[in-house]
């Protein structure tokens, strides 16, 4: 008889732990780790799982390919139906949309402890579209810390220093403020020097140049300098005091290794010995890149007819392949019925509002219980550690008593800190998650009305794959945005019928 879908962590008997932090600095901080393992081990033995494998990760979660989450898949996968992975919260599991749709596809069930959220192959849509607006979440805040990353360095170079590691003919130095600035740097200095003056006379070619220095006997960093790495030197605009950054030109304040007169010139023998093969597009195609062929995986591409008229073809770079052409429009069409997968009715907006701030009034209040709890006990364990230290000036424990007691009670006080600090770190905020949500459906709403340059914007957002083959056109979405569109399917196929009714929100209800 064939076994019934496990719908409920209490459904399996055996489980692994999967426990996670960023960086060598948070594991030489001694507690992220072993507080994490702590917690899913009494999760698994107050629910009598028996963990069968341990995986423990030092790397970010941002990007995919983390060697041990992929061991974890390798094991998981004859065993998938029978054991669950129970991990701390989401985004010690994963940051990025690839890893959560290995999960997916592996039909992995996994718990997130502290969050109290089951998802597995059979779970409900509205618990698995929650679980998607909280990895929004994880990978937002990841891209947040992107974001202001990008900030500080853009107000650095606003300020004239460089923001990134020197080049050839730099280095890194701190400057008369304490700001990190660059510095010219022997004997690469002299050499980018040396190139920029040569070649400014206009009689020689970058390959040319580059010959004679090897005849010079001049190299960069041990090497003989090749043609492009000379030809990248000549065109950096930095060597003059100025920089490149984000698409705009700053001054800088470090010292210059040739004049801009110099350097304006070389630009203009290297502009007059280039030859653009490249032709203007006149006209942005809406799928352009983001469209392959079904039959030999070439790119489609667009050609405007008589116009007005826009026709995409396989480009055929494998060979011919047999694929038809298509019309912008019937390719439109399908992908505007895909995109309505993802605009979500208001009814349901609303009951998600709704139940997201309980599950979020209900975690706080189990936090808040938790870190009452915690602080009760560290109160005690401070108090034992105080009256044995009293105890050991008094004279009322020998030495040897003292510390061995000492040990323990010195490490229950640490333990507790750390699982104090962890409680209270930071939570996702769920609602910001449900906003992004609310976007979302909105743009695929409005997409038909959208310019093309906004609606490649979205497709940039959504699209991870799409392809035509004859006739037929498909595509698929990234993670949580597949979520998103299974969850919502349902309720969009029967919208018509369904609006103003009970039904409607009861299709996203758990069961």
């Amino acid at each position: 008889m064939k076994n019934p879908p496990k719908t409920r962590p209490e459904d399996f008997r055996e489980a692994v732990l999967y426990m996670r932090v960023s960086s060598k600095e948070q594991e030489e901080e001694g507690f992220s780790i072993s507080a994490q393992r702590r917690l899913l081990l009494e999760f698994a033995g107050r629910h009598e799982l028996g963990v069968v494998r341990e995986f423990e990760e030092v790397e970010s979660a941002k990007q995919a390919g983390r060697p041990q989450f992929e061991a974890m898949l390798q094991f998981l996968k004859p065993r998938a139906a029978d054991t669950i992975v129970l991990v701390e919260k989401t985004d010690r599991l994963t940051r990025n949309h690839y890893d959560a749709g290995s999960l997916e596809r592996l039909g992995i069930a996994f718990l997130c402890v502290k969050e109290c959220r089951f998802i597995g192959p059979y779970s409900r849509s509205s618990d698995k579209l929650i679980h998607s607006v909280q990895l929004a979440m994880a990978k937002h805040q990841t891209d947040n810390l992107s974001e202001e990353t990008s900030k500080g360095m853009l107000e650095k170079a606003k300020q004239g220093y460089y923001p990134s590691c020197a080049p050839v003919g730099y280095r890194n130095v701190e400057g008369a403020n304490g700001k990190r600035t660059i510095a010219p740097s022997e004997p690469e200095a002299s050499l980018v020097r040396w190139l920029f003056e040569q070649f400014g006379q206009g009689l020689l070619s970058v390959k040319a140049l580059t010959a004679q220095a090897k005849a010079q006997g001049l190299r960069l960093r041990g090497k003989n300098l090749s043609s492009s790495v000379a030809h990248q030197i000549l065109r950096r605009r930095m060597y003059s005091g100025s920089f490149d950054w984000n698409g705009e030109v700053y001054a800088g304040n470090y010292e210059p290794i040739v004049s801009a007169d110099l350097w304006n010139r070389v630009q203009d023998v290297l502009n007059g010995r280039r030859i653009s093969k490249s032709r203007k597009v006149k006209r942005d195609f809406l799928f352009r890149g983001f469209l392959r062929c079904g039959r030999c995986g070439c790119l489609f591409t667009g050609e405007l007819k008589k116009g007005r008229y826009v026709y995409y073809h396989c480009t055929g770079n494998r060979g011919k392949c047999g694929n038809t052409y298509t019309r912008e429009e019937a390719l439109e069409a399908a992908l505007i019925s895909t995109l309505g997968d993802l605009v979500v009715p208001a009814p349901v907006l609303a009951w998600l509002d709704a139940e997201i701030a309980s599950r979020e009034e209900m975690a706080a209040s189990a936090t808040k219980a938790r870190a009452v709890q915690l602080r009760r006990e560290l109160g005690r364990a401070e108090s034992r550690w105080k009256t044995l230290y009293e105890d050991r000036l008094e004279g009322r424990i020998t030495p040897e008593d003292f510390d061995a007691y000492a040990s323990d009670a010195r490490e229950r006080c640490s333990r507790l800190k750390a699982d104090l600090e962890m409680l209270e770190s930071t939570r996702p905020n769920l609602m910001e998650g449900l906003k992004a949500v609310e976007i979302i459906s909105e743009a695929c709403r409005l997409f038909p009305k959208q310019g093309i340059a906004e609606q490649r914007k979205l497709l940039t957002l959504l699209l991870d794959n799409a392809s035509f083959n004859q006739g037929e056109f498909e595509c698929w979405l990234k993670t949580p945005f597949q979520e998103l569109r299974r969850s919502n399917s349902a309720t969009q196929r029967n919208f018509n019928d369904l609006v103003g009714k009970e039904g409607l929100v009861e299709n996203w209800l758990p069961g």
